[in-house]
């Protein structure tokens, strides 16, 4: 008895390679996908990570700012045109202008202490120290700010302080030393002291370094606060020096 062998038939063949081909279409979008880029490893473990899996934090440099009101010490009127210089870490200087005596500076590295140095034309530059609180920049405080205060400056004598001989004619060469009470004012009070110098001409008119202060201008505010000027003279060929 002889077997029978069947043969597949033409559709069974190609049934069978459209399922062939259909299973290789997968494989090879299967192999793309596991072969693709791998995710960014943000928290450091050597793994990959998700988007959004992962939260990030970073070191932030704190920042903040001051401000302050400038006044004339001997009427109290807001002072226009000043300049404030402001030296405050490792920060390059900062100028800022004010026209009607109220400043603020820009952004300052927090944390630390700075420098001020403010001047107006006609008024003695006066100078003085701030701190600037670190808690600036952390979550959920703030940044920072200081006020650095109400400040007073002193005005100028308009004229020259002129240093006379026994025959009133100028003397010259005469080391002149002025000790005014107070540099300045700070909140209404009187802050560090002021010591100014200079030396006569051959007129006898002296350069004092920084201007002399207006004494008529300030008499009330001298007195009131019981404040002393005092003008030293050095000794020259002609004059023995002494104080007033």
């Amino acid at each position: 008895m002889t077997a029978s062998k069947s043969c597949p038939k033409a559709e069974d063949v190609t049934f069978r390679e459209s399922s062939m081909r259909r299973i290789l279409a997968v494989i090879a979008l299967t192999s793309t996908l596991a072969c693709g880029e791998e995710p960014p490893d943000l928290n450091g473990d050597g793994a990959g990570d998700a988007e959004g899996t992962v939260t990030q934090i970073g070191l932030v440099h704190p920042q903040g700012t001051i401000a302050g009101h400038v006044y004339n010490a001997a009427t109290g009127e807001n002072l226009t045109g000043i300049t404030v210089t402001i030296i405050s870490g490792g920060a390059a200087p900062q100028e800022v202008e004010s026209t009607d005596g109220v400043f603020r500076s820009g952004a300052l590295p927090a944390g630390g202490s700075g420098h001020l140095i403010i001047s107006s034309s006609n008024f003695i530059t006066a100078q003085r120290n701030f701190s600037l609180p670190g808690a600036a920049g952390d979550f959920p405080t703030a940044n920072a700010h200081a006020w650095v205060g109400e400040i007073g400056l002193l005005p100028k004598a308009p004229g020259e302080l002129v240093v006379l001989g026994p025959d009133a004619a100028g003397v010259g060469s005469v080391t002149v030393g002025v000790d005014f009470g107070f540099a300045y004012l700070l909140d209404g009070n009187p802050a560090k002291s002021l010591r100014l110098t200079g030396t006569t001409d051959s007129q006898g008119v002296a350069g004092i370094n920084g201007g002399m202060p207006d004494l008529n201008a300030l008499s009330p505010l001298l007195q009131s606060m019981a404040g002393s000027v005092t003008v030293s003279l050095g000794a020259s060929e002609t004059t023995e020096g002494g104080s007033l």
